[in-house]
This record gives C-alpha cells, structure tokens and sequence, in this order.
C-alpha cells in the first residue's frame, strides 16, 4: 500500500509538471535573478526523480514477462529502488518549497505540486488514507503556502488541522479566521481526519 500511495503521489506531481515544450524553452535558465538558482536546484531535483520513476516502471513492465528467476531479482530491488526514490521525492519537494518560498507567484505547477503534497501528507490517500497524519510535514509546507497568498482551496481548513495537531494553538486560530473569511467548507477533509481535530 505504501508504493501505492507514493506511486499516486509521483504521477499526480509528474502530471502538474510536465509543462509543454514551449513554455519549457520560454524558461531562460540564464536569467539573472534571485530565483534562478532555487529554480535550477528544483529543475535538477524533478530531473532525478523522474528518471527514477523511469527506472522503477521499466521494472514494473519488465516484471510482467519476466521469468521466475528475473522476478526473484526484480523482487530484491525495489525495496532499495523505492527507499532511493523516496530520498528523491523528499529532495524534490524539499526544492519545490524553497523555490516557491523565494518566489509564490514563479510557478503556478510547483504551487498546484506543493498543496498536493500537503493534502497528502494530512489526509493521505486510498482506502486507508495511507500516508496521512504527517502533520508536522504538512504544517511546514502549508504555512508557506499560506504565508505566499496561496489561495488553494481548504488550504486554511488544512492549517486548521495540521497546526493544532503539532500545538501551534495561536496559528490554529489565525488559520481558523482565514478559513472562515474564505468561506471554506471542512467536508472535503473526510470525516476521519474532522474527529482527529
């Protein structure tokens, strides 16, 4: 289950980033700007991540006709190819906040992947919310968010949540008037993470 929610995690990101061509040549990596090297570290780190999905589906497809013996070897690498992509994952995510901490209006996509993230890290997805009650993941990304005017959605009713269940008591409250002032409805939530609260 838990490949499963990180593999939904990795093709919801790779389908926010996949911009076209054209705006991919209209980005001049030789602009001089402050956020140019945060850009540059985010564009290297989503590189690496998406070879390693790469990596990791041509395996899934080879496995699919792989002999007994090939699936046995195939089988001992994906803990380690998963735990690698992981690390690649974080990393992304990880350069995705400072850029978007640098510049909030630079990259609508790396706003729409951040608060992908965030939902996932409180909510979780699947039958079983796998990969939820990261609360305090989740309250690092979405008071950046908040803090760069992101106007997502839920995304105060999210800071609701994860602020309280990480005792930012003062920032719950802020948050809680945000929502209200933004008409936010809780629902979309679900119910299980409403009672944590």
């Amino acid at each position: 289950m838990k490949c499963r929610a990180i593999l939904i995690l990795l093709i919801a990101s790779l389908y926010l980033l996949s911009g076209t061509p054209e705006a991919q040549a209209a980005e001049s990596p030789a602009e001089a700007n402050p956020v140019s090297a945060d850009r540059t570290a985010f564009d290297e780190a989503f590189a690496d991540y998406k070879a390693m999905i790469r990596q990791i589906e041509d395996l899934r497809i080879e496995y699919q006709t792989a002999d007994q013996a090939r699936r046995e070897e195939i089988n001992l690498q994906f803990p380690s190819l998963i735990a690698e992509g992981q690390k690649k994952v974080d990393k992304m995510i990880a350069e995705a906040l400072k850029l978007y901490q640098a510049s909030p209006e630079a990259d609508a996509k790396v706003s729409e992947l951040l608060y992908t993230v965030a939902q996932h890290k409180l909510v979780g997805s699947g039958a079983n919310s796998q990969g939820g009650d990261q609360f305090e993941q989740a309250f690092d990304i979405i008071q950046a968010l908040i803090e760069g005017g992101n106007e997502s959605a839920g995304l105060a009713t999210m800071g609701v949540i994860s602020a309280f269940c990480t005792n930012h008591y003062d920032v719950a409250e802020e948050y809680a008037a945000i929502a209200t002032e933004r008409k936010e409805k809780a629902s979309f939530l679900g119910a299980d993470l409403l009672d944590k609260a």
